[in-house]
């Protein structure tokens, strides 16, 4: 992989991560003719992760057809067998996740968006063939416990906004470290 950073923008070359549900590898960040991208770092053993699952499936089916969406596992296997690429693809398949589901065994996305938690949320602009901003990194809403009792939807209203050209801020997010 070849990276470079030009201030808020990644320069990304030859990418490829498992996708698990499909077994296949594919390229990483591919937007398939979308504005945006929404990554969410995900874990199957952290709590704060599991309870976002019925959450990003409403985002999904809001947004599908002007973001594209998918969850990463960047942790690493040999310390959380539940991480392991087909218990990843058991889960996915289990759950109905409509998003692309990959592992990134060897952390390259991780070390590439410095993320450290999951869930932690991306979005991702593309600014031309092969770079993209970074133009939102943070937590999902502000309250992980309970969908119920969320009153700020951080990522909801970024997408909202990025979809009407509107800048928005980063927030600090909320969750388990991802394991190396």
């Amino acid at each position: 992989m070849i990276l470079t950073t030009l201030g808020n923008h990644l320069h990304a070359q030859a990418m490829d991560l498992l996708e698990v549900t499909s077994g296949k590898m594919q390229s990483f960040p591919a937007f398939e003719g979308k504005e945006l991208m929404v990554v969410v770092f995900y874990s199957h053993h952290c709590p704060y992760a599991t309870k976002y699952e019925d959450r990003l499936k409403t985002l999904y089916s809001d947004y599908n057809e002007k973001v594209e969406f998918v969850l990463i596992n960047s942790n690493n296997p040999k310390v959380w067998r539940e991480e392991e690429e087909l218990n990843m693809k058991a889960v996915a398949r289990k759950k109905s996740y409509p998003f692309k589901y990959f592992a990134d065994k060897d952390q390259l996305t991780v070390q590439m968006l410095n993320a450290t938690k999951t869930p932690q949320a991306y979005i991702l602009r593309k600014t031309n063939k092969e770079q993209f901003e970074v133009v939102y990194q943070g937590a999902i809403d502000d309250n992980p416990q309970s969908a119920s009792a969320v009153h700020r939807h951080f990522l909801r209203d970024a997408i909202e906004d990025l979809l009407q050209n509107k800048t928005v801020e980063d927030t600090i997010p909320i969750g388990c470290r991802i394991k190396n």
